[in-house]
């Protein structure tokens, strides 16, 4: 359902990490990963969120940031899915630039949900890592969100370096 395990540098392609995390083509104008999406439509593609920009928009819609093709979906499923269905930004909670919340505010006509639970349109909901986003229905899952500030303490590093740990299994 999930998909392939990948490194974390598979989630970069060509993006190179600098030593303070961020990353950059080359040596240049650098990019901080502050959240990813991972798929859970196996035709979808992992969607890396990076700075400067702290805001995405996601539909069908050609001038979306983040394009849902429609070969990923069922003709059932595109129907209700909107040109602009949902938008994820960053909030910022103090001065700290580092102190931010990241929300999912809900745009579309037939509703997103987080966890299965409907944000409502023109609604937020405030996003926690392993939340997972669906397009009108529960059953059009999308994607699982996970924060760049999430860490687990009791996952060894040199695991948490080379893969992304977002749930622990048998516990």
């Amino acid at each position: 359902m999930y998909g392939e395990t990948l490194a974390i540098e598979d989630c970069y392609s060509d993006l190179d990490e600098n030593e303070d995390g961020s990353h950059g083509q080359n040596g240049e104008a650098t990019e901080k990963k502050w959240a990813q999406l991972i798929p859970l439509n196996p035709l979808l593609t992992k969607t890396v969120l990076l700075e400067p920009v702290e805001k995405y928009s996601f539909g069908k819609g050609e001038d979306c940031d983040c394009i849902l093709p429609a070969d990923a979906f069922s003709s059932a499923s595109l129907a209700v899915i909107s040109k602009k269905h949902f938008i994820i930004h960053k909030q910022l909670c103090s001065a700290d630039m580092d102190d931010f919340d990241v929300v999912l505010q809900d745009i579309s006509s037939n509703g997103t949900l987080v966890n299965g639970n409907k944000v409502g349109k023109n609604k937020f909901h405030v996003l926690q890592s392993n939340d997972e986003i669906s397009l009108a229905t529960n059953s059009i899952k999308v994607f699982m969100f996970v924060s760049a500030k999430s860490t687990s303490s009791s996952v060894h590093s040199d695991v948490a370096d080379k893969y992304l740990v977002s749930k622990q299994l048998g516990k």
